[in-house]
C-alpha cells in the first residue's frame, strides 16, 4: 500500500459491516455518494460544538487524546479521574441515546487504550437529553447533556474484540480485495457508500434490488438457487411490493396493479401539491426547541385549479430568526381558501404540521384543516407500481425520472437534495454565509423545493397514464 496503514474507530466500524468496505477505505477510496462528504463534515461540527459544551462540565480533564497500537488509533474526547483513581474514558456523541455503533467503536477506543499501555476505569457516553429544551439566553450545558455510563456493555463487547481486529488487519492488508457478495447487509447500519460500485453489474431485476428486502429473505432466495427476480417460485413468500417486482421483472416491463386508478382518484382531475424543507439540528437552535427537533424553514407548493395551469406558492424563511411562526401563518393565508386534495410524498408533512399545530395552538384549527387534505403518494407508489429502472427505492429522486423522462433535478446546481438544503439553511442561521452567498443560496432553495411540488404534480401525471394502460389492457 502506498499509504501508512491505519484503522481508526470510522473505519472499524465500516469492517464491522463490510470487510470490502474496510479494504477500501484503508486504501483512502471515496464512496459513490456525493453528498456524503458534506454529511459527515456536519457531523464532525455538531460533535466539536459538543465536546466544547462538555468542557465546561469536566474540569480539569485531558482533552482530546490520541490513542495509537500499531496500525489502530483512536481519540479520547475527554480523560477524567475515577473515584478510585483510575483513568475513565468520556466520549461526546451527538445522540439522544447509546447505540450499538456508539458502543462498538467505545469498545475499540478501549481496546487501542489498553493496548498502548494506558489502563482505563470507567467509560461513559455524553449525549444529548431528549426532554431538554433551549432557553431564551442559549443551551445550558448541565441540563443539554446527559451522562451514560456503558461500562458493562463496552467491557462486554471488548471479550472478542482482539480476535476482530486481527481479522480485520488481516483485511486490510491483503493485496486483494475481499469478495463480499452484497446484500441486505450493505444498508445495515449505515447505507454503504460503495452500494453503486460493488452493484454495477447486476442487472435490474437481480434479487439485491428487491424492495425492502430482508436478511432472511435473501438468504432464503440464494438457498433456492434464485438470483433473479423473474425467477422466484410464486409461492416463495413475497410482500406486494415485492409481488410487483416480481411481475415486472417476468414482463421485463413497467407493472400497475388494476386498483392504481382508484388509489390515485383523490388527486384527479385536479389537486394542490406540498412540499416542506426542514432542519433538525443536534444542538437546537431557537428558544423552546429540543434536541433534533424538526423546524421547517419552507414550502413549496403547486395549485392546480381545473384546466388552468398550476399556480406556484412558496415560502422560504431569510434565516434571520425562527422561522416556524411565519411558515404556519403562510400556509395557512395560502390554502385557506381551497378545498381540493393536497398530494404530498411521505408523511413528513403531516408530522411536520401536526407538530406545528402543537407549537402555535392559535392557527391549530387552520393548519388541521390543511392536514386532513393531505394525500400521501409514497404508498399508493409502493403498492401499485413497479417499473425495473426503480432498483428497489421508491425515493421520489429515483421515480419520477424513470416515469417521465426528462424530467427531474439533474440540471439543478448547489441545492439539488433535502440534505443540501437543510446543511445550507443551518448555515445561514448560524450567520456562516456571506451576503452574497445567502443571497444566492437562497434562489438555489427556491428552486429546489419547486422542483420538489411540482415532481409531484409530473409524478400524478405518470400514474394516470400507468392507469389508463392497466385499465384498457386485455
Amino acid at each position: 500500500m502506498a499509504q501508512a496503514l491505519v484503522i481508526d474507530g470510522p473505519r472499524h466500524l465500516a469492517g464491522i459491516q463490510c470487510a470490502l468496505r474496510l479494504w477500501r477505505e484503508v486504501r483512502g477510496e471515496r464512496g459513490d455518494d456525493p453528498g456524503r462528504a458534506a454529511e459527515l463534515a456536519a457531523g464532525r461540527r455538531a460533535r466539536e460544538e459538543l465536546r466544547a459544551l462538555a468542557a465546561t462540565l469536566l474540569p480539569g480533564a485531558e482533552r482530546d487524546v490520541p490513542l495509537r497500537s500499531g496500525p489502530f488509533e483512536a481519540r479520547a474526547d475527554f480523560l477524567v479521574r475515577d473515584g478510585d483513581g483510575r483513568t475513565g474514558l468520556r466520549q461526546v456523541r451527538a445522540a439522544l441515546r447509546p447505540s450499538e455503533s456508539h458502543l462498538d467503536e467505545l469498545a475499540f477506543t478501549v481496546a487501542v487504550a489498553r493496548a498502548s499501555g494506558l489502563a482505563l476505569g470507567s467509560v461513559g457516553l455524553l449525549h444529548l437529553a431528549p426532554d431538554y429544551a433551549r432557553g431564551p439566553n442559549g443551551c445550558d450545558p448541565r441540563a443539554l447533556l446527559r451522562h451514560s455510563d456503558v461500562t458493562r456493555e463496552v467491557q462486554f463487547l471488548a471479550r472478542d474484540l482482539e480476535r476482530r481486529l486481527q481479522e480485520q488487519l488481516r483485511t486490510a492488508t491483503s493485496d486483494e480485495a475481499p469478495r463480499i457478495e452484497p446484500s441486505p447487509h450493505c444498508r445495515r447500519p449505515t447505507a454503504c457508500p460503495f452500494w453503486s460500485r460493488c452493484t454495477l453489474a447486476r442487472p435490474s431485476d437481480w434479487i439485491g434490488y428487491l424492495p425492502a428486502l430482508r436478511i432472511e429473505t435473501h438468504a432464503a432466495l440464494q438457498e433456492q438457487g434464485v438470483e433473479r427476480a423473474g425467477d422466484i417460485p410464486d409461492d416463495f413468500e413475497l410482500t406486494p411490493q415485492q409481488e410487483n417486482a416480481r411481475e415486472s421483472a417476468r414482463r421485463a416491463a413497467p407493472y400497475a396493479t388494476p386498483d392504481l386508478a382508484s388509489l390515485i382518484e383523490p388527486l384527479a382531475p385536479a389537486a394542490d401539491f406540498l412540499d416542506f424543507e426542514a432542519i433538525m439540528p443536534e444542538i437546537p437552535l431557537y428558544p423552546g426547541t429540543h434536541p433534533f427537533e424538526v423546524v421547517p424553514f419552507q414550502w413549496s407548493a403547486h395549485l392546480c385549479d381545473g384546466s388552468e395551469a398550476p399556480r406556484h406558492a412558496e415560502f422560504l424563511a431569510d434565516g434571520s430568526g425562527d422561522p416556524r411562526r411565519g411558515f404556519a401563518e403562510s400556509l395557512v393565508a395560502a390554502f385557506a381558501s381551497r378545498e381540493r386534495s393536497i398530494g404530498v410524498y411521505s408523511g413528513f408533512e403531516s408530522e411536520v404540521l401536526a407538530q406545528q399545530a402543537r407549537v402555535f395552538p392559535d392557527l391549530a384549527a387552520p393548519l388541521e384543516r390543511v392536514r386532513a387534505r393531505l394525500y400521501d403518494l409514497l404508498p399508493v407508489v409502493r403498492r401499485s407500481l413497479y417499473h425495473p429502472a426503480f432498483l428497489g427505492s421508491f425515493s421520489l429522486k429515483r421515480i419520477v425520472p424513470v416515469l417521465s423522462p426528462g424530467s427531474g433535478w439533474s440540471d439543478l446546481r448547489g441545492v439539488a437534495d433535502g440534505g443540501a438544503a437543510a446543511r445550507g439553511w443551518l448555515a445561514l442561521a448560524r450567520g456562516e454565509l456571506s451576503a452574497e452567498a445567502a443571497a444566492q443560496l437562497l434562489a438555489e432553495l427556491r428552486a429546489y423545493c419547486a422542483r420538489d411540488s411540482a415532481a409531484l404534480l409530473t409524478l400524478v401525471r405518470a400514474l394516470q397514464g400507468y392507469a389508463a394502460a392497466t385499465h384498457s389492457s386485455p
